[in-house]
């Protein structure tokens, strides 16, 4: 569960020959991002409880899985999490 939610926050530095104004205004959205959904999870964990707070990161996960196309991408993985790992690299292409 948590280590959804880190991969949210999981970036990878952009590499470019120059640091231009475009560069560093979509670096600032990135951070503004990131740090609102911290402060977001951290009043979550304060006001819910462990059972409570389970069920809406895994709705949150569910969600992201949807949108984003990767329940249909792991469907045929149900329940083999080897074959799954072993062809991740491949089945975005």
């Amino acid at each position: 569960m948590y280590s959804a939610i880190l991969a949210l926050f999981n970036t990878q530095e952009v590499i470019a020959a120059d640091d231009s104004s475009e560069l560093k205004r979509l670096k600032e959205q990135r951070d503004y991002f990131v740090n609102r959904h911290a402060v977001m999870y951290d009043i979550l964990r304060k006001e819910l409880d462990a059972e409570k707070l389970k069920q809406v990161y895994l709705r949150f996960g569910k969600e992201c899985a949807i949108h984003w196309g990767a329940v249909h991408k792991t469907e045929p993985y149900n329940g083999d999490l080897e074959k799954y790992l072993e062809e991740l690299p491949s089945i975005d292409k």
